[in-house]
């Protein structure tokens, strides 16, 4: 199955059954309460999102920085979402939610 998200806008395979992407313990296959940007609220009932977390809604947002590293992302040429020192682009061993498993194959 190819998955969108936006970290991976080109598409990929889920390979991690445990996929939990807002980290609440629950695999988002079995998910009812989707919260990727992690403030307690569904994402179905916000009107904006912060998927960078840094108070500024995303759609406001002139300096997403979606890795957390203090460089905006348009400039940022080591992306790395999972923060294991492996730039995405070269990363075969993606893993978002921190489980320990391989989230998926681009």
């Amino acid at each position: 199955m190819i998955n969108r998200n936006p970290f991976r806008p080109e598409g990929w395979q889920q390979t991690d059954p445990f996929l939990d992407m807002n980290q609440n313990h629950i695999p988002d296959q079995h998910d009812l309460f989707e919260d990727l940007d992690q403030n307690g609220m569904a994402d179905e009932h916000q009107v904006t999102l912060d998927l960078d977390k840094d108070g500024v809604p995303d759609h406001n947002d002139i300096t997403l920085d979606f890795d957390e590293n203090g460089i905006h992302d348009e400039y940022d040429v080591e992306f790395d979402m999972d923060h294991d020192g492996m730039n995405d682009i070269n990363d075969l061993n993606v893993d978002l939610d921190g489980n320990g498993i391989t989230d998926g194959l681009v």
